[in-house]
């Protein structure tokens, strides 16, 4: 992929990015955990807004509707934030303007590919408006594909 063809994708539009993955269960989420433990990331875990210790098993977090966890992510100038609000799917959220050169494109690339390497998953890469139609896509034994270039 050339950062020409598919840089319109990350220009502001005022939606959110979002990676996406689905169908994931607890062992997932601990999988996509300790693989940006053991990066350069830097996290930060958040309980109802208010920063607070990474907790050594997410299980009681992901299953606990009584509060709103969030980890943020910064991955070296992409800041992304992961609500833990849903067991099923764990969902990266990031604004597209951090996305300024085709460096910054390739960590998420790498992000999603890394990650679905790990989990043997699809991880798609989408505008968060309401069609939430995926722009880019990992599908396990690939590499990232650019969907919307498949249109033209």
């Amino acid at each position: 992929m050339l950062w020409e063809e598919y840089k319109s994708e990350f220009k502001p539009d005022g939606f959110l990015r979002d990676l996406l993955i689905k169908d994931v269960d607890i062992k997932d989420w601990h999988s996509v955990i300790h693989f940006l433990k053991s990066t350069h990331a830097m996290l930060e875990f958040f309980i109802d807004g208010r920063q607070a210790p990474l907790p050594h098993d997410f299980a009681t977090v992901i299953n606990d509707p009584s509060h709103d966890y969030l980890l943020s992510v910064n991955l070296g100038g992409v800041d992304m934030n992961c609500p833990m609000n849903a067991a099923d799917q764990i969902e990266l959220v990031f604004d597209p303007v951090m996305i300024d050169d085709e460096f910054k494109a390739n960590l998420i690339f790498r992000l999603m590919s890394t990650i679905g390497r790990t989990l043997d998953k699809p991880v798609y890469c989408s505008h968060t408006d309401e069609n939430r139609h995926p722009v880019f896509e990992y599908k396990p034994g690939h590499t990232v594909e650019y969907l919307s270039s498949l249109k033209n």
